[in-house]
């Protein structure tokens, strides 16, 4: 008798873990029982095979237990992702491409509302880069032109050949990538006047990274 109504127990516990899956508690506990309940049924008519009272509800349990878990694991994975834990921002790296004459020194630095990074020239000749020529695409609104070291900032700075400067924007808003609102995509342009040529050219700076 106990066999029987611990099969009956399989076979319920595997419906409801099968209609509730989706609920992911409901679904993992029942489907864990009536596997557990099957099993212990199984065995004890393996080892009397003159009690075979509630073998089928016993199988019938196990398997839709079984497929209750998977079932349940299978909505597990998308609510993992869409909570954070497998969030495409968490393995995203802060990153910086200049254009060509310019390169990044060190990755970007990205704050809730502010933007670091560093700058070195290729250009074959000295240039200033004046804050009033910045612009970009992260909505940043307040430009410091400073020395490596990020100490000795003002509105303009000289950008020697085969040196660097750090640039700081500032009381960004960063609008909203549709992709994933952790990770921030934009550009970051230097303009200046080339000595040589006397024409206003740029330094095109694209970063990617996570905000915060």
């Amino acid at each position: 008798m106990a066999k029987s109504g611990l099969s009956i127990a399989a076979l319920i516990l595997g419906i409801v873990a099968l209609l509730f899956s989706w609920t992911l508690i409901l679904g993992l506990i029942c489907g864990i029982l009536a596997i557990i309940f099957g099993i212990i049924v199984l065995v004890g008519i393996k080892n009397n095979p003159k009690l075979v009272e509630g073998k089928t509800f016993a199988i019938i349990g196990l398997v839709l237990g079984i497929i209750a878990l998977v079932l349940s694991f299978v909505f597990i994975i998308p609510l993992i992702a869409y909570f954070g834990v497998l969030n495409p921002a968490k393995f995203t790296p802060d990153m910086c491409v200049a254009s060509s004459g310019a390169d990044c020194l060190s990755k970007p630095l990205i704050g809730t509302n502010s933007v670091m990074l560093s700058v070195g020239s290729g250009l074959g000749y000295d240039v200033t880069i004046d804050t009033s020529g910045i612009s970009n695409s992260l909505g940043c609104v307040t430009y410091e032109a400073c020395d490596l070291g990020g100490t000795d900032c003002s509105v303009s700075k000289t950008l020697k050949d085969s040196e660097g400067i750090t640039i700081k924007l500032s009381e960004c808003t960063f609008p909203l990538n549709p992709s994933n609102a952790n990770v921030i995509r934009g550009e970051i342009k230097l303009n200046y006047t080339n000595p040589q040529s006397k024409l206003s050219e740029n330094i095109i700076i694209g970063i990617t990274g996570k905000k915060g």
